[in-house]
């Protein structure tokens, strides 16, 4: 059988598919509708040529779209990085030149510190606004 946590992850979503999966403040997210924003995130990442192996980094806040990511980069079946949203330009600029990160997904709020090194890294070369 081939599978990763991601068919774990779908398993559970085709099971118990209006059952609450995510919950943030007022926000209230079902089995389903994770599942399927992540099946639409993993596909806007096919879009970008993200494919096994490609290295993408996740500069998000601890919300719901993080857990969205997590599982479209999972269903990809590609790499990941997490980057601290604390992180400014050049603590950002290390960690992505570190990591080999090819794609930047990041919280629309990070915006300016994401798109000051997007030129700095040498591998960097999609970024994605949550």
């Amino acid at each position: 059988m081939d599978w990763n946590i991601a068919t774990v992850w779908e398993a559970v979503a085709d099971a118990v598919p209006d059952e609450l999966a995510l919950v943030q403040g007022d926000r209230r997210i079902t089995w389903r509708e994770f599942d399927d924003r992540a099946a639409r995130f993993a596909s806007a990442l096919q879009a970008l040529d993200v494919e096994p192996d490609t290295k993408a980094a996740l500069y998000l806040y601890n919300c719901n779209e993080y857990i969205e990511a997590t599982l479209a980069i999972l269903k990809v079946r590609t790499d990941s990085a997490n980057v601290n949203y604390c992180y400014i330009e050049v603590e950002l600029t290390y960690l992505l030149d570190n990591a080999d990160a090819e794609v930047l997904i990041f919280h629309d709020s990070l915006d300016a510190h994401a798109h000051a090194v997007r030129t700095q890294p040498p591998d960097l070369r999609a970024q994605e606004d949550d």
